[in-house]
């Protein structure tokens, strides 16, 4: 699985004007075909009127799912340079449409090309970059007497306390870096001299701390 990839925060739209087409660049941020589909459902009906609604989205850790649409424009010339804006500005996760209202005045196969590659790009960097790691999720219960102990240890690696219960004990819930999980299971064997068990669980893609 791929350690991290870059994704953006949220919605950003921005508009480009060229020879009085007006170009309408929207972004998103997605997790699935299901959710890109929905918001290029809803956009093709709020800008019902538009002489073409064009898309492209990249989606997984990998930007091994994609798919992008030319909308009725001559063939390549909008959807593949959105595409080809998203993986050269190394984005995933996302969803970038471009609406077109024509101002008469023809841009030929090139010009187009260049207008929706550019009103991808104008959006893509408006918006707020988001880089997104990879970490596993680790339990440990210790005595109230190590937390300190502990919570120093912590600083040595790259994690994210997700939450602690005080119970007889206390249990520490930690999302730990993956790359990072066997340094620091054997580090608490060593500082508990192996009285305390780490255990690991579920693996997930959380924003850079």
């Amino acid at each position: 699985m791929v350690e991290q990839y870059k994704t953006i925060r949220e919605a950003v739209m921005v508009e480009l004007v060229i020879k009085k087409s007006k170009f309408i660049g929207m972004c998103f941020p997605v997790s699935s075909v299901e959710e890109a589909e929905e918001i290029i459902h809803k956009i093709q009906k709020e800008h019902y009127k538009a002489t073409h609604n064009t898309y492209a989205y990249v989606l997984e850790a990998d930007a091994s799912v994609f798919k992008y649409s030319d909308d009725g424009e001559p063939s390549l010339t909008a959807g593949k340079p959105m595409y080809d804006t998203i993986m050269g500005m190394g984005f995933t996760n996302v969803l970038v449409l471009v609406t077109r209202y024509f101002g008469g005045i023809k841009l030929g196969t090139g010009g187009l090309a260049r207008a929706y590659g550019q009103s991808a790009k104008d959006a893509l960097e408006a918006a707020v970059p988001v880089l997104m790691k990879r970490y596993q999720r680790v339990k440990l219960d210790v005595d109230y007497g190590l937390i300190g102990s502990l919570q120093h240890y912590l600083d040595k690696f790259d994690h994210q306390l997700a939450h602690i219960e005080y119970l007889e004990e206390v249990t520490f819930h930690i999302d730990v870096a993956v790359s990072q999980v066997g340094s620091f299971q054997e580090g608490i064997r060593e500082m508990t001299s192996g009285q305390v068990l780490v255990e690991g669980s579920k693996e997930h893609y959380l924003p850079e701390a």
